[in-house]
């Protein structure tokens, strides 16, 4: 789904507004995994960096510097092995 027009459900079902959003639900529409926006090995990169750094790790993140952080991320949120959501929200701290 486009983000366009979406947002309420969006919002309902993740819990935040970022894209892309990727989400396994159980046959009662319960949301069991999600992958927003940016994996693990990213948000913790950016948790232990100065806010100062956030928009160059950013930056770095969309020209494929950490390719191989998000394959593993998918990898573990595709197989439910070890995968490990990181609230957006974290990074606020």
């Amino acid at each position: 789904l486009l983000k366009k027009d979406n947002e309420e459900l969006l919002s309902k079902l993740s819990g935040e507004m970022k894209l892309p959003t990727i989400m396994v639900m159980d046959s009662d529409n319960n949301v069991i995994r999600k992958f927003i926006e940016f994996p693990k090995g990213v948000k913790d990169i950016l948790i232990n960096s100065p806010k100062e750094k956030t928009q160059e790790i950013i930056d770095e993140m969309r020209n494929g510097k950490y390719n191989d952080l998000i394959q593993l991320d998918l990898i573990k949120f595709i197989t439910g092995k070890k995968y490990e959501y990181i609230s957006f929200e974290r990074l606020d701290k």
